[in-house]
């Protein structure tokens, strides 16, 4: 996709950036901090005015530190490369006893050399070597001092030397005998194959299927990476890659392998991005913007629930998706013929980045993109996501994907190293006290034991080991679900269809280690059990048979206990003062009917029945709780939004670090703003937005009149702020009444916030 004409480059802080307009001063700032924070791996709270171009700011800084972050990984990886590894399993053979005819000698000389195969440097190293017959000092010597070899190689034994198959200087071989071992083992060594064993396709797919990424990305023809170089000059470099190292067809072993390409040290791979925002709807801005950008082709992913990716028709119709996709996909439903999700099984189709090109996606796409390539291929957006993610570069995704760790878990997002940018977060605060947080009804947790039972039944008849295991689960819930039943005669009416029992202190700590009697020791019991509950739940290839399962409604609910529980315990239970555990007991009216039969007539009669609901809150008072361990783990927590300031109390709630801080300047210059308050409205009556004026006529109707006085004024659009959605709707019905919308309707075009979940993102698609 052609990026802007006006595409400007600047080096900011030894990094070129380039930007698709001119910036303006606040947006060079953002940028400055920015790459410096990354660089230094600190994280950054920035604050730049609704409007300023921030989100762009972010995209063009970010992807540029990471672009230039794989340049020098790249030149390092190739000034540090090596023709000959140094591991004590590498051996060179030089053998000059050996008959011409013996393979892997000399013709004339019966001198024999290991190498890369037709590397030209080492090739004409082997030219400069006389030709009379040397002794096998002096050929390693000369290979030792042209090679540079380590003293550990200079120190092997003669026997390590193994002789090879007769062939030109330019056919030898480069071999290792296959995993380090003390003694020789020619059955074991693997041997170079020709470069069609090694070419991109074959890599790019192992590669994808085994999870591969980092610093192993798709090898590019003619430049140095970390890895074997193999044919000679015209023809494609190949790397050797992560999964090959079982391969037979590999010459390194896997210690030697690891050690040369750094595949151990994540910290050699390049940092990834995850773009954090607020909603789904928020995604398509994010990839509009990066579409202007130089970095448009940045391999990148779109992370989202079921809820807005999956285009089954059943399931997406579903009331509860999660459950029938994983019926669906289940192995056994997919064996039968004609059964399970025709999108689930083409999903290969683009589960890859490259795979993407093909179907027309050619630069910066969002959900929508995917969803559509999905339908006309009949693959599945939302486990694309999922295998997309594995190599990609920026991965954009809401604020919960990272802050609940439930989510994290499933999702696998692992964020040690990595850069976290948060857009608009001045609601992070509430997102991760909400994230720690936890409710549970009584039905909840009878219903989870419901399923862990079935599957203790089951796993027996079959004779597994894991009912054990299942066992534990139900225990934990039954505990919870006691704890529950015992206390409510401590509950207290606070009002006519509620009542509450609130725990907090010493009160919540002898609840959590005596009534429910948790300790460390406990919880790592209950955790083991449920990690290799989930292992065997998801171990279906190999038992398609296996019904032991738990739906993922009962280990959701297993798994967030567990988290508020480890909250609690946390370093010896700091954390446990900044929850508030509250029983809540809410209670409604139902009719239950029955049928009383006279000596004259039979009578239907409704009688009134009481129904309760017990739900049990863990509600988290600290948003460091969950944010925390984000910043222990991350290289940078970057934190934008056009609010944040106070920023000390800001940063202090969350509990993490940020030195870097920036409050940036509207790009809008002074003269052209003004702020005002006006204490009285057009008809002389004061403005005074108490409860108690509000319910006034006289101040709705004069609250109007100020309205339509400024549409008449004001030449374009006017936004207006109500405090509530109960004042909007009080305001609208009184000026529909008394005919003042119909007036503004006259001089601008109406559109109110409608309240509900739903119609919010249809209003946010106007």
């Amino acid at each position: 996709m052609p990026t802007s004409s006006t595409q400007t480059d600047y080096t900011i802080s030894g990094v070129k950036v380039s930007f698709p307009y001119k910036a303006y001063p606040g947006q060079l700032s953002m940028m400055n901090k920015l790459i410096r924070g990354i660089t230094a791996g600190e994280n950054c709270l920035i604050e730049s005015p609704t409007g300023s171009g921030k989100s762009l700011a972010l995209l063009c800084a970010c992807l540029a530190w990471q672009k230039s972050q794989r340049e020098k990984s790249e030149t390092a990886e190739k000034a540090a490369y090596k023709d000959v590894c140094d591991c004590k399993c590498h051996s060179i053979k030089a053998n000059t006893e050996v008959p011409s005819s013996v393979p892997g000698t000399s013709a004339k000389t019966g001198d024999k050399m290991v190498q890369l195969e037709s590397n030209p440097p080492i090739k004409s190293m082997l030219d400069e070597i006389p030709s009379k017959s040397p002794s096998k000092t002096e050929v390693s010597n000369d290979l030792e001092s042209k090679l540079s070899l380590p003293t550990s190689i200079k120190q092997m034994n003669d026997d390590d030397f193994v002789s090879k198959p007769s062939a030109s200087k330019s056919d030898v071989d480069f071999v290792w005998k296959g995993p380090c071992k003390a003694q020789d083992d020619t059955n074991s060594s693997y041997h170079l194959q020709d470069d069609n064993d090694f070419q991109s396709n074959q890599y790019d797919n192992q590669l994808r299927n085994k999870g591969g990424r980092g610093t192993f990305a798709k090898p590019r023809p003619n430049k140095g990476r970390k890895g074997i170089v193999y044919g000679d000059g015209d023809r494609d470099m190949a790397v050797a890659t992560p999964m090959d190292i079982t391969e037979p067809s590999l010459p390194w072993c896997k210690d030697c392998f690891l050690q040369h390409t750094g595949a151990a040290k994540s910290s050699q791979s390049v940092p990834r991005i995850f773009y954090c925002t607020r909603t789904h709807k928020q995604v398509s801005q994010i990839s509009k913007e990066l579409r202007k950008t130089q970095y448009h082709d940045a391999r990148m992913c779109v992370l989202s629930s079921r809820e807005h990716s999956c285009i089954h028709p059943e399931v997406s119709s579903n009331s509860n998706k999660n459950e029938r996709c994983k019926e669906l996909i289940d192995p056994r439903v997919r064996q039968q013929e004609g059964a399970g999700c025709a999108f689930y099984q083409g999903v290969t189709k683009i589960k890859h980045q490259n795979q993407l090109y093909q179907y027309g996606i050619r630069t910066a796409w969002d959900l929508e993109d995917l969803i559509k390539v999905g339908k006309r291929i009949v693959a599945c957006p939302y486990f694309a996501q999922r295998d997309l993610m594995k190599d990609a570069d920026l991965i954009i995704c809401p604020y919960n994907y990272i802050i609940d760790p439930k989510i994290r878990s499933s999702m696998d997002l692992h964020l040690e190293d990595q850069i976290i940018i948060f857009d608009e977060g001045h609601n992070l605060e509430d997102a991760a006290r909400e994230a720690a947080s936890l409710a549970v009804t009584v039905d909840e947790l009878e219903e989870a034991m419901s399923d862990i039972d079935k599957a203790v039944v089951a796993s027996k008849q079959l004779g597994n080991a894991s009912s054990h295991n299942f066992s534990l689960l139900r225990t934990l819930c039954f505990s919870f679900k006691n704890f529950m039943k015992k206390n409510e005669n401590l509950l207290k009416k606070i009002s006519y269809d509620q009542s509450s029992y609130v725990l907090q202190g010493n009160q919540l700590s002898q609840a959590i280690y005596r009534d429910l009697g948790f300790t460390t020791e406990v919880r790592n019991l209950y955790q083991a059990a449920l990690a290799k509950v989930v292992e065997s739940s998801y171990d279906s290839e190999e038992n398609a048979d296996y019904v032991c399962r738990l739906k993922s409604v009962t280990l959701s609910l297993v798994e967030g206990l567990l988290i508020i529980i480890s909250n609690l315990l946390r370093n010896n239970s700091k954390y446990m003062d900044d929850y508030r555990v509250a029983m809540i007991r809410s209670t409604r009216q139902t009719t239950k009917g029955g049928i009383t039969s006279g000596p004259w007539l039979t009578s239907r009669r409704k009688s009134q029945v009481t129904v309760y609901n017990d739900t049990l809150h863990f509600w988290c008072m600290n948003p460091a709780v969950a944010f925390i361990d984000l910043g222990s783990q991350t290289r940078s927590v970057i934190l934008t939004s056009g609010t944040l300031a106070p920023m000390h109390s800001f940063a202090s709630e969350l509990g993490v670090a940020f030195p870097v801080r920036l409050e940036a300047n509207h790009v809008v210059a002074d003269h052209q703003i003004l702020v005002g308050t006006l204490g009285v409205g057009p008809r002389g009556n004061e403005l005074v937005a108490t409860f108690a004026n509000t319910e006034a006529l006289t101040f709705q109707d004069e609250v109007g009149q100020l309205l339509l006085s400024v549409c008449r004024t004001v030449p374009k659009g006017v936004l207006c702020f109500l405090p509530s959605y109960k004042m909007l709707s009080k305001l609208s019905d009184r000026w529909q009444m008394t005919g003042l919308w119909r007036r503004l309707t006259q001089v601008k075009v109406l559109m109110t916030e409608p309240h509900g979940l739903g119609s919010r993102e249809e209003f946010a698609d106007l």
